[in-house]
């Protein structure tokens, strides 16, 4: 199931920076940047799209997705692309991949609860690029 996940900018960075670095820290929890090299097809594990007006970027995933958690995993920077999450969650969350290292999660369970999620309907009426495109493909 596709779900779009809407990324604000905050102070310090756009929204489409922000987007990119979630991204490829989810991907950082399979593949650590110690892992990675220039025989890797991607640094993301999400697509997005930008809003052609406000700038405003989606996260597109799809929340059945299972990830490998590697044992070199660590959230800390994924962490701060999350400023208004509650330090106690984050603590939860890094004790969620550190208890399912070597295991498989589902992506949704390592979103946190400040997430804002979007709907197909919503990216219509507001005018999101190649949405239509996208939607039909899952359709």
């Amino acid at each position: 199931m596709i779900e779009y996940l809407l990324v604000k900018e905050t102070l310090e960075l756009s929204s489409l920076e922000r987007a990119k670095g979630i991204s490829k820290e989810l991907w950082s929890i399979t593949l650590p940047d110690s892992q990675k090299n220039s025989s890797h097809a991607s640094l993301y594990l999400l697509d997005w799209l930008e809003h052609p007006i406000t700038n405003e970027v989606a996260l597109e995933a799809d929340m059945t997705l299972n990830i490998d958690v590697s044992t070199n995993t660590d959230l800390t920077d994924l962490l701060k692309y999350f400023p208004s999450v509650p330090e106690v969650e984050k603590q939860q969350l890094k004790a969620y991949i550190e208890s399912n290292k070597n295991k498989k999660i589902r992506l949704r369970d390592i979103l946190p609860s400040t997430t804002i999620y979007i709907t197909d309907e919503e990216l219509k009426n507001d005018g999101w690029i190649g949405v239509d495109e996208l939607i039909e493909q899952y359709d």
